[in-house]
């Protein structure tokens, strides 16, 4: 007993930090004690490490080591020492540290409280946050609008629009050894997202076939892929006007088509030279632009043209004349192939003759290229 209360007087040096008059299952001792016993019972809970973390987790450890005490322990205290109670009074100190552990207790709820309101916040905003980001989810993701040049040119054929992806250009960032150019994107592109989908076009059988992409590159879905593994990219004049009736565009429609489409390729050609690091804004143009077929390349030449000085005819192959305002220097070539649409009627031979010399040009390339205008070049 003596040993007893002499931890009771001394108590440990590092204060407990919960309220005793909170701890329960202390009934007996503190009548027996007063707040010295008190003490001693908040010193067999043990000491709360952290005030907002562990509050609960503190009491619980009090309430299961007091629990368990004997109850003689105070039926002794009361035999032997009736009048303990009365004689340990606590000193100025003692109370005060008693309140001090109080206020920690209070404070300690009052920030428990508090992180809690902040978590319920967090929670909501992170909430709102969610519900907008699928909004934006679904708004991106409504299908495209045809254009009226579109719908003109499509007459009784529709496209279910409520699965239609569109067709992106593929350009990308980087200088490029070839673009592919075609009139618009036929039905099945704007489906399915990539260029020359349908399953009766050749395309995807001659790049691979002459060597202009790597024998991987058999289906549509390769698009992207060659882009950057194999620096050919693909775009439309047209870009953003759906239809397979060709017939149905009228020469108007390049007119007014061609304008964004020389944008388009100057803004690439821009992004290409930053990305090496040229000062001209030139020297990252593709090395070659091809058309698969010729009227979209005839259409370009015959913009602001009227009478007998439009082009009715043009041979496959290198061109030498450019339409006006083309906005690719002279050291870009322009390569006319033959058609990949299945309704186009030639041998395979005659098809593929045209893709093959435009592959024998890339092969001869000295790629990749360089800013020419930081070296004097």
């Amino acid at each position: 007993m003596r040993n007893f209360l002499g931890r009771v007087k001394h108590g440990p040096k590092t204060p407990p930090t919960l309220c005793p008059a909170s701890m329960p299952g202390n009934g007996n001792i503190f009548q027996a004690f007063g707040c010295r016993a008190s003490k001693a019972a908040a010193d067999i809970g043990g000491g709360l490490h952290s005030v907002v973390c562990k509050v609960e987790d503190a009491a619980s450890k009090i309430e299961h080591s007091t629990a368990d005490m004997p109850t003689s322990r105070g039926l002794m205290a009361q035999q032997d020492m009736p009048n303990m109670a009365v004689k340990a009074r606590p000193s100025k100190r003692q109370k005060r540290s008693a309140d001090k552990r109080s206020n920690d207790c209070v404070s300690g709820a009052a920030l428990q409280e508090t992180l809690y309101v902040d978590i319920d916040r967090m929670a909501a905003v992170a909430a709102a946050d969610e519900a907008a980001y699928m909004e934006d989810v679904s708004r991106s993701a409504a299908p495209p609008v045809l254009s009226e040049i579109s719908r003109r040119a499509r007459g009784k054929e529709h496209l279910d629009l409520t699965k239609a992806k569109g067709l992106p250009e593929r350009l990308g960032d980087k200088p490029l050894r070839l673009i592919i150019g075609g009139n618009n994107p036929s039905d099945d592109a704007w489906m399915t997202g990539h260029y020359y989908s349908h399953p009766s076009n050749r395309l995807w059988k001659l790049l691979p076939e002459t060597g202009i992409v790597p024998s991987w590159a058999t289906k549509a879905e390769c698009d992207e892929r060659v882009l950057h593994e194999a620096a050919v990219g693909f775009t439309d004049i047209g870009q953003g006007h759906p239809g397979s009736n060709l017939s149905k565009v009228e020469s108007k429609a390049f007119e007014e088509w061609a304008p964004g489409f020389y944008e388009r390729l100057q803004m690439h050609m821009k992004r290409a030279s930053d990305s090496i690091g040229c000062t001209c804004g030139e020297c990252g143009a593709p090395a070659y632009v091809a058309w698969s077929g010729k009227r979209q390349w005839m259409e370009l030449l015959n913009v602001g043209r009227r009478g007998k000085d439009r082009y009715q005819t043009l041979q496959h192959g290198l061109q030498h004349t450019r339409p006006k305002d083309w906005p690719l220097p002279a050291r870009t070539q322009v390569f006319v192939c033959t058609s990949t649409s299945g309704a186009a009627p030639m041998t395979r031979e005659e098809r593929r003759g045209p893709w093959q010399q435009l592959s024998d040009r890339l092969q001869a390339l000295d790629w990749p290229p360089v800013a020419r205008c930081s070296q004097g070049l």
